[in-house]
């Protein structure tokens, strides 16, 4: 295949659709995300589009989902602003790897919400309905 290449990303927010079908479903999605070259703070920003084959892997990216991609290096210049955008067309989702935080978010939605275990005391209700009498105490 020409022109491919293989990049280990980190999505910077979900993914976004930008084309569905007529009957609603998603054919083309992308989502924003950085590499880092080289453990430097050298980093780039650039969009990975997904189309159809694949968008359900596409749907599985959350933010700060780090994620390696097999695809095509691209790039469309916009006519009005004259502005190159450089993108990855992704061929193929190898590997995702989901934040901390998104786990922890995945695991707390799957649990189901809390009962109320208070236990209710019928007899509760029934002494405050009645006065009880007031007893003096001896002194001694």
């Amino acid at each position: 295949m020409k022109n491919s290449l293989e990049l280990q990303l980190r999505a910077l927010r979900p993914p976004r659709v930008l084309k569905k079908n007529d009957a609603g479903n998603p054919q083309l999605i992308d989502v924003w995300a950085i590499h880092h070259a080289d453990r430097t703070a050298r980093q780039w920003a650039m969009a990975v589009k997904f189309g159809r084959r694949i968008v359900d892997q596409a749907n599985e990216i959350k933010t700060g989902t780090l994620f390696t991609v097999k695809g095509q290096l691209d790039q469309r210049r916009n006519p009005t602003t004259g502005i190159y955008h450089t993108f990855i067309w992704a061929d193929e989702v190898v590997e995702l790897v989901h934040s901390k935080k998104a786990q922890a978010a995945a695991t707390t939605s799957s649990t189901p919400p809390l009962q109320d275990d208070t236990p209710e005391f019928d007899f509760a209700e029934a002494e405050e309905d009645h006065e009880t009498p007031e007893t003096e105490i001896p002194h001694a």
